[in-house]
């Protein structure tokens, strides 16, 4: 009763995304078994005594602990005070090892089929995340224009747009022209794929190329390329669907999506060539 009330509060009062919500419920699950449900008893100790199992962890996945149980105690129970001396850990600093271009065109060569090529390369010029792609409609699109929009908006995450390239583009309009009036008569997905697909198509390209690239790894690859094109990072931000993080930058920079067209053309970003 506890958890789905907790759930309620997270999606309605707090506007959280679905993916946040679960993560957040995990942990009250397993924070309410470990305190055996006595929450009118709870003391600074009880979560003390819990945070201690934890201490081994990774440093990231004990700050996401410390933070859910902060929605959970501090804002859902109402009580702050238990909250009040527990600390995020530091997380020091890891640098990401990122495929060279070849190895990313090795990757688009390595995938069997013309479908498994188009979504690869789609993660690679877009900057979006695994689950925009996945979760994109065909009235996303602009063909013409070469643009999405991505369907995202929180307190971190806002509705810019970004572009494919040409070379995405000789994949794209093939696959619409065959499969493009039926997903425009349902609205539905531009491509219909799942997360075990990706997992395969990885697993493809480490068993071929030696690395493992990921649609998380080319979002970091997509950034690192625009970078050293001299694409200023307020707009590679706006590509990938990040808040501006300036004052200047949000109130005073220009992201509407034909200056965002203009600078991403400009960049001239390739994959295959």
């Amino acid at each position: 009763m506890v958890l789905k009330q907790f759930e309620e509060f997270l999606r309605i009062d707090l506007q959280l995304k679905q993916s946040t919500i679960y993560g957040h419920l995990s942990v009250a699950r397993r924070f309410l078994e470990f305190v055996k449900d006595k929450l009118e008893e709870l003391t600074t100790q009880d979560i003390r005594d819990y945070l201690a199992t934890l201490t081994k962890l990774d440093p990231s996945t004990y700050s996401n602990t410390v933070k859910s149980l902060r929605r959970f105690v501090r804002d859902f129970l109402g009580r702050p005070e238990l909250m009040k001396t527990f600390k995020l850990p530091y997380i020091p600093f890891k640098l990401k090892e990122l495929p060279s271009k070849e190895k990313v065109k090795q990757g688009f060569q390595a995938l069997r089929t013309k479908k498994q090529k188009l979504i690869y390369l789609l993660y690679a010029v877009t900057g979006l995340r695994q689950g925009e792609l996945k979760n994109l409609k065909i009235s996303d699109v602009d063909l013409e224009k070469r643009s999405i929009k991505a369907r995202h908006d929180s307190s971190t995450k806002r509705s810019f747009c970004t572009f494919w390239n040409e070379e995405a583009d000789k994949l794209l309009r093939p696959y619409l022209k065959k499969y493009g009036p039926k997903i425009k008569e349902e609205n539905g997905r531009l491509i219909r794929f799942s997360d075990t697909s990706l997992t395969r198509m990885a697993e493809l390209i480490e068993k071929k190329v030696g690395m493992r690239i990921t649609p998380r790894i080319l979002r970091s690859w997509f950034c690192s390329e625009m970078l050293s094109k001299g694409v200023q990072e307020v707009y590679i931000d706006a590509f990938c669907g990040r808040v501006p993080k300036s004052v200047l930058a949000r109130h005073y920079t220009d992201f509407s999506p034909e200056r965002l067209k203009e600078i991403y053309d400009k960049a001239n970003l390739k994959v295959l060539s």
